[in-house]
């Protein structure tokens, strides 16, 4: 299959994705830090106003490209094939040892061997059935290059590409393609982990530039599965992803010790779960669209609660606050974040 292995592309419109993801809770860090759900003498609580809706569509683009595909196309642009020397052959030997000859084919040397689609290639050749066997290096008109082992005229076992632009695949390969455990890197991007069909598949490490890193399963070239991802500043979400998105159960804390712990859908808070604060507050209920919404208990520092109904990140509907000084209760109505009368 020529140099366009493996499947760059698809990498490359991974990385795009979660380099935005990166970007969407750089966000939700920013707009988690107001100073919010302080209470009033309204007994009101104002909302922490997340909106990562608005964040998403923001960096909408950002976002859909990541992990999700997984190829690695090679330029388009077509350049003149080197000759392979001597010595980069040589050095190729002291890198993988010679492979067992069982059927004691007939293996020659070959170099400089042009072949149908023009590519060059330098190593040992099955004469009987005129295939590329053993170690070899081949290079395609594009300028792609790989050294290691052919089996059967395909790249197999083990082996390094070096594409054009300077990407890297280095690793096992089965048939042309990455099959296995290896190492990718790209524009200072690593993963390191295992393929199938030249995709991310299985547990695998993928580190940024700026020291951000995933870490956990992927499946057909997406991380989905068990997973945590680490910015530099110290936030974290490990949970369940799909799609390359949160979507699950998963626990994301914030650099400055707020945390998240529930149900995610598409890298949002949405169903039950439990928000809490470092001063001591705590909200635990219902969530949509990263918002306080339905049934939820706010607990403030002090021991008071509030139980009741939300919408859209506030109170809204009926509710009661409780006062362990006083050992009241006491029942009412909140309409946009502010109490409208007492009912009891």
């Amino acid at each position: 299959m020529g140099c366009c292995s493996p499947n760059k592309q698809n990498l490359i419109e991974n990385q795009n994705e979660f380099n935005s993801e990166k970007e969407i809770m750089k966000n939700k860090n920013i707009n988690m830090n107001i100073d919010d759900n302080k209470s009033n003498n309204n007994n009101s609580i104002i909302s922490p106003d997340i909106e990562t809706n608005k964040y998403i569509e923001e960096n909408k683009e950002k976002l859909g490209n990541a992990l999700e595909n997984n190829s690695f196309i090679s330029s388009d642009k077509t350049i003149h094939t080197k000759k392979i020397e001597d010595t980069e052959y040589e050095n190729i030997l002291e890198i993988y040892p010679p492979l067992n000859n069982e059927d004691n084919n007939k293996i020659e040397i070959k170099k400089n061997l042009i072949l149908n689609d023009k590519a060059v290639y330098y190593g040992e050749y099955n004469i009987e059935k005129q295939i590329k066997e053993g170690r070899g290096i081949q290079i395609w008109p594009n300028g792609c290059k790989y050294y290691g082992y052919f089996q059967n005229d395909k790249q197999n076992l083990r082996g390094k590409m070096e594409h054009a632009d300077g990407d890297i695949y280095e690793g096992e390969w089965v048939n042309d393609k990455a099959n296995g455990k290896g190492k990718y890197t790209h524009n200072g991007i690593t993963y390191e982990g295992f393929w199938k069909d030249d995709k991310q598949d299985g547990y695998g490490k993928e580190t940024w530039d700026d020291g951000s890193y995933y870490e956990g399963y992927y499946n057909d070239g997406k991380k989905e599965g068990k997973g945590k991802y680490i910015w530099p500043n110290g936030s974290s979400y490990e949970g369940d992803f799909k799609d390359n998105a949160f979507n699950g159960k998963g626990k994301f804390t914030w650099s400055n010790e707020r945390t998240y712990e529930g149900d995610w859908e598409n890298n949002k808070m949405k169903g039950n779960g439990v928000f809490t604060w470092p001063d001591g507050r705590k909200y635990e209920g219902e969530f949509l669209d990263d918002k306080k919404e339905g049934y939820g208990i706010y607990y403030w520092p002090d021991g008071r609660t509030y139980k009741g109904m939300w919408k859209n990140g506030v109170q809204n509907g009926e509710g009661e606050i409780h006062n362990p000084k006083t050992n009241k209760t006491r029942k009412g109505i909140w309409k946009n974040g502010k109490r409208i009368k007492w009912v009891d």
